[in-house]
């Protein structure tokens, strides 16, 4: 919901300050202080409101702002993803910052129609704000991982069975096996996020590698002139529609993931 009311407020904004409208805006506004023209001030305000409504209803103004709008989300989500980039290790930041300019060079080689060129920035927003959720949760899983001394646990956990197979009381031997299993859980819970962060960081390779191909591909086509309309950038519209099926699926396997490791 707070996408598309940005996206209806874009709308509003985007028809109410163009040229003319400005111009108008200001004249009526103008006409409208002095008691002498204040009738053509009110006539002309109310011409420019009727013409920023029409120009809203306009399909192909609708199609622009639509544009307009999913270039500045991906804009927004780019400036975002490269200050992550600047606190990941050398490995995954290059990964990132090659999805970032691969991106970037797939438009400039498609251009493209209005419409074609909005689905194609409407796939490329999903997949760069799946990659900056997996991204959110990776950083919150390494801190995990960093604070946890693997082999003091496992010490630990060593040292618990050893103390509840040596109990002479029931209760007592009770309390160690508990604590012992405790600390079993913990280990686990450290292999399933360690194993998580992996996932991540392989997905996140497999999108540049994604973003590389589609590159590649857009390339020989114009080089080739093999397509002719928006069929290379539906073919391309595609390919990130799948990839974001993916990347989603991954995600919501992340969360399952950490949520069933809360629940042990």
């Amino acid at each position: 919901m707070p996408e598309r009311e940005a996206y209806v407020r874009d709308l509003m904004v985007r028809s109410i300050t163009t040229p003319v409208s400005l111009l108008m805006l200001s004249s009526g506004a103008l006409l409208s202080t002095q008691p002498q023209t204040m009738i053509g001030g009110a006539l002309t305000l109310v011409v420019c409101v009727g013409l920023a409504w029409r120009r809203m209803h306009s399909p192909r103004f609708i199609r622009e702002a639509r544009l307009e709008h999913a270039a500045q989300r991906s804009r927004r989500l780019l400036f975002r993803l490269d200050e992550v980039a600047r606190s990941l290790d050398p490995q995954l930041s290059g990964v990132l910052r090659g999805i970032l300019d691969s991106q970037e060079r797939l438009f400039g080689i498609l251009g493209g129609e209005v419409e074609s060129m909005l689905a194609c920035r409407t796939e490329t927003g999903a997949v760069l704000e799946k990659c900056a959720s997996l991204l959110d949760r990776r950083q919150s899983l390494t801190l995990f991982l960093a604070s946890l001394d693997v082999p003091a646990v496992q010490k630990e956990a060593l040292e618990l069975e050893r103390k509840a197979l040596a109990a002479h009381d029931d209760v007592s031997q009770r309390h160690y096996e508990q604590s012992a299993r405790l600390k079993q859980r913990e280990l686990e819970n450290y292999v399933r996020v360690r194993d998580t962060v992996q996932r991540i960081d392989s997905q996140l390779v497999a999108v540049q590698c994604t973003f590389d191909h589609l590159v590649s591909k857009a390339a020989s086509w114009k080089a080739a002139e093999l397509s002719s309309g928006d069929t290379s950038e539906a073919s391309v519209t595609q390919e990130l529609a799948e990839l974001n099926a993916r990347i989603r699926s991954l995600d919501d396997g992340v969360a399952e993931t950490l949520a069933v490791g809360a629940r042990s």
